[in-house]
C-alpha cells in the first residue's frame, strides 16, 4: 500500500484512503490461512499501529474525548489479539541474551530453559488458534470500525497535520527528559510508543519533506528498535521475577535477570544518546524544518 501522502493529493483525501487500505489491508490478514499466528498477530497489531498514527492527523481538529474513545478502541482490539506476542518475546529475548553473552555462558546448561520457553509458545499459539477463528476476529474488526466511525467527520487539513506532528514530537521530547531522569520500564515504553508515532506520521509525509529530514526518519527507526529491545529484557525480567519456575530453577532466573539488567544499561544508554538528538529541536523549529519544502 501507497502509506504516504501524494504530492498533489489533500490531506483529508490522503488520509481517507490510508485509513481504507489499511482497513483492507486488516481483513486480508485475518483471512490469509497461509499465515501462522505469530505473524498474523504481528501484522495486525502494525496496522493498528499505522491506524492509531493516522488518527492523531485528526485529534487538534477532535474533542479530546472523541479523540480517546477512539484511541482506546484500536489499542484495546491491538490487545484483545496479543495472546502469542508475550511468549514470543520470551523466547526470542531468550535469544539475544544467550547470542550477546555466549563467550560467557555455557549455552548447553541453558538450552532446557530455551526449549521450556518454545513449548510455552507453542502452546499459546495452539490456545490462540482454538480462541480467535478468521469469522470472529474480522466480525471483532468490524465492531471496532463502527466504533471508530461513529461521528468522525473530521476533514484534516495542512495545519491539522503540523498541529499533530508538534503535538507528538513535544509529548516524545517530554518523554525523553522523564527518562533521562528515571530510567524505569513504563517511561521507556511511553517514549517508543511516541518514538513510533512520530515515525510513521514522517514516513506519511516523506514525499513532501525535505531530504535532510529524511535521517532523522533513520533514527526513529532505530530508537524504535532500542526501545523495543529494552521493553522486551523488561518482560523476560519480570516474568522470571514473578515464575520463576516457569522455564528454569530460581538461579538460572536470577542469572538471566541479571544479564537482562545489564543489558538494559546498555540499551537504554544507547537509546538516550538518539532520543537526545532527535529531540533536541524545539518543536516549532522541528516542524518548520519538516515543513520547510511543503
Amino acid at each position: 500500500m501507497r502509506f504516504y501522502l501524494k504530492k498533489r493529493e489533500s490531506p483529508a483525501a490522503a488520509v481517507a484512503r490510508i485509513n481504507l487500505e489499511l482497513r483492507a489491508r486488516v481483513i486480508r490478514i485475518i483471512n490469509d490461512e497461509s499465515l501462522d499466528p505469530d505473524t498474523l498477530v504481528h501484522e495486525l497489531r502494525k496496522c493498528i499501529k499505522k491506524m492509531r498514527a493516522v488518527l492523531r492527523f485528526s485529534e487538534p481538529g477532535m474533542k479530546a474525548a472523541a479523540f480517546k474513545r477512539r484511541d482506546r478502541a484500536l489499542r484495546d482490539f491491538a490487545r484483545e489479539i496479543s495472546g502469542t506476542r508475550d511468549s514470543a518475546v520470551l523466547v526470542d529475548t531468550f535469544d539475544c541474551l544467550a547470542d550477546h553473552y555466549r563467550p560467557f555462558l555455557n549455552t548447553a546448561e541453558l538450552l532446557p530453559v530455551r526449549q521450556a520457553l518454545q513449548s510455552r509458545h507453542v502452546q499459546s499459539m495452539a490456545a490462540f488458534q482454538e480462541q480467535h477463528n478468521a469469522s470472529e476476529l474480522e466480525s471483532a474488526f468490524i465492531r471496532l470500525e463502527m466504533k471508530i466511525d461513529r461521528k468522525a467527520g473530521v476533514k484534516v487539513t495542512n495545519a491539522m497535520i503540523r498541529s499533530a506532528v508538534r503535538d507528538v514530537y513535544v509529548r516524545g521530547r517530554k518523554l525523553h527528559h522523564m527518562l533521562d531522569e528515571d530510567p524505569n520500564t513504563e517511561n521507556s515504553h511511553a517514549l517508543r510508543r511516541q518514538a513510533k508515532y512520530l515515525w510513521y506520521q514522517m514516513r506519511m509525509l516523506k514525499k513532501r519533506m525535505p531530504e535532510s529530514m529524511h535521517a532523522v526518519v533513520e533514527e526513529l527507526d532505530e530508537l524504535g528498535e532500542l526501545l523495543g529491545d529494552d521493553n522486551d529484557m523488561s518482560v523476560l525480567i519480570d516474568t522470571l521475577r514473578k515464575k520463576p519456575g516457569l522455564c528454569c530453577n530460581r538461579v538460572q532466573a536470577e542469572l538471566l535477570c541479571s544479564l537482562a539488567e545489564t543489558r538494559r544499561i546498555s540499551l537504554l544508554s544507547a537509546a538516550l544518546r538518539l532520543s537526545a538528538r532527535i529531540y533536541a529541536n524545539q518543536p516549532d523549529y522541528f516542524v518548520e524544518s519538516l515543513f520547510a519544502d511543503a
